[in-house]
């Protein structure tokens, strides 16, 4: 009888797993992609690949990347690290184990990880704009790297920038949503851990 209990609990947390993947918002797929495409350019960099990684470097921080130095190379591990964690934050919400944690200890974070990305990838092309306009002074554009930084501001403006708006949207939106799905099926009592 024991095991035919333990039995039917497991298929019942496996249902209710299933049934929380399938009202899964698509955007929480999309920035587990994200994370996954980002976190798994930067392992390939931080593991010894060479494609892009001082092409893609500031100006300032090519010749870290040629030479490999130690500390940027563990920045390259940190940038792995947390798209690993941001992974496990944006699936969180969906596991039968969350339930069992305060909403807000995981809906609070997707919120930090949009709103990092946000400022990362808005504020750069404002601040891109300000220095190609001289509107803030910027010494590089000086000197003999000027080139390479009118380069690297512009790549910054079409490529990174819109990736890092792109990730807080699908951060943000996977956070609006798990929030929503817990005032469907909680309410604020699970989303303020019990105390509403």
């Amino acid at each position: 009888m024991k095991k035919l209990l333990e039995a039917e609990r497991y298929m019942n947390m496996a249902y209710e797993s299933q049934e929380r993947i399938g009202r899964t918002n698509w955007t929480t797929f999309a920035a587990v992609a994200w994370c996954m495409v980002f976190g798994v350019l930067h392992l390939y960099w931080a593991l010894g690949g060479t494609v892009g990684f001082a092409e893609l470097s500031m100006p300032s921080n090519k010749i870290l990347a040629l030479t490999r130095d130690s500390l940027y190379i563990g920045m390259t591990w940190g940038v792995v690290i947390m798209c690993v964690f941001g992974a496990i934050v944006v699936l969180a919400p969906i596991q039968t184990w969350s339930r069992h944690l305060p909403r807000w200890l995981l809906i609070i974070p997707l919120w930090i990880a949009c709103g990092v990305l946000l400022v990362r990838g808005i504020g750069n092309p404002i601040q891109s704009a300000l220095i190609i306009g001289g509107v803030m002074p910027f010494e590089p554009l000086a000197g003999l790297d000027a080139q390479a930084w009118y380069q690297w501001l512009l790549l910054d403006l079409v490529l990174f920038s819109p990736w890092f708006v792109l990730g807080g949207f699908f951060f943000g939106a996977t956070a609006w949503s798990a929030r929503r799905h817990v005032e469907g099926i909680g309410g604020y009592d699970n989303l303020n851990g019990g105390q509403g």
